[in-house]
């Protein structure tokens, strides 16, 4: 069965292939948040970087321990149809999604999770999507699915780049300041924040799943001044669309709160998507509160 009475939900991927949804509230397409979360204390577990892709381990059902990427980008949590196969999951009727732009919708399996374990954190009983995810698990061998960071509302996701680790723990960050901590817009599901490029404001996605620096869509990236190129580049492949991309050395600045980046390595692609990925997120502490909308950038 279709859930019906709601928008298609779209899925976009980043540069590396990971999915990304863009459905403007998952629970009304059939998806659910957890019905408990479970953390004794704060939980720290390894962060490993598989070609920019970032892996943790996680058990399903009791079974694994599995590779899982734990995405900022993605709004709703996936399985590999092998591992939903192979660990026996159920199917609960199927949805119809697709990347941002694309006429081309795919079709995904509703399958509901008893238990996810991340150390010592447990979410239980909530919905996640089988997908052919294995365009993704050539990149990422043993890849059992994506975990979104918006499963975990109510704690903090921290993101340890440097030092290598991923942080849960209970509680809120502070309140926007415009510096390091910034709120973003109420019915997006994903981090994303509004950028000085060269003088325009730009609204961009903080996705730990993209290989790209900062990458926009050609509407944003029109009339910028380039110090290198833009020269074509290979295209950014999604799961069902492939966009033509152009790679250069902006002549400008980007900036945004405290942080400023001079001349940085910039992709336009003919995509409706603006995000900054793993090349400039790794040399920060990324702090995500899913309740609240917020997030905080910090440099150790």
């Amino acid at each position: 069965m279709r859930p019906t009475g709601s928008r298609l939900p779209a899925i976009g991927a980043t540069l590396a292939a990971v999915l990304a949804f863009s459905a403007s509230g998952c629970g009304q397409h059939g998806l659910s948040s957890p019905e408990q979360l479970s953390l004794a204390g704060p939980v720290t577990v390894p962060l490993e970087s598989v070609a920019g892709r970032l892996v943790i381990s996680a058990r399903v059902n009791g079974r694994g321990p599995s590779k899982f990427i734990l995405d900022s980008g993605a709004e709703a949590s996936l399985v590999a149809e092998t591992f939903a196969r192979d660990a026996g999951l159920p199917a609960r009727g199927t949805m119809a999604v697709g990347s941002p732009g694309s006429r081309t919708p795919m079709t995904a399996t509703l399958t509901p999770i008893d238990r996810l374990e991340i150390g010592g954190l447990t979410a239980g009983h909530f919905t996640a999507l089988a997908m052919d995810l294995a365009a993704l698990q050539q990149k990422v061998p043993g890849l059992a699915g994506v975990i979104s960071v918006q499963l975990f509302a109510g704690l903090l996701v921290s993101y340890d780049y440097p030092a290598g680790v991923v942080r849960f723990r209970r509680g809120a960050l502070p309140a926007a300041d415009g510096r390091t901590i910034f709120d973003w817009p109420r019915g997006q599901g994903k981090p994303s924040v509004l950028m000085d490029v060269a003088g325009r404001p730009v609204r961009v996605d903080l996705d730990t799943g993209s290989q790209g620096t900062f990458t926009l869509s050609q509407e944003h990236a029109a009339g910028l001044a380039w110090l290198e190129g833009p020269a074509a580049g290979d295209p950014v492949k999604l799961v069902d669309a492939t966009y033509a991309a152009w790679r250069g050395r902006l002549k400008g600045t980007i900036r945004f709160g405290q942080y400023t980046f001079e001349n940085p390595a910039l992709t336009i692609h003919a995509g409706p998507f603006n995000n900054v990925g793993y090349p400039v997120l790794k040399d920060f502490v990324f702090t995500v509160d899913p309740a609240n909308r917020r997030f905080e950038l910090t440099k150790p």
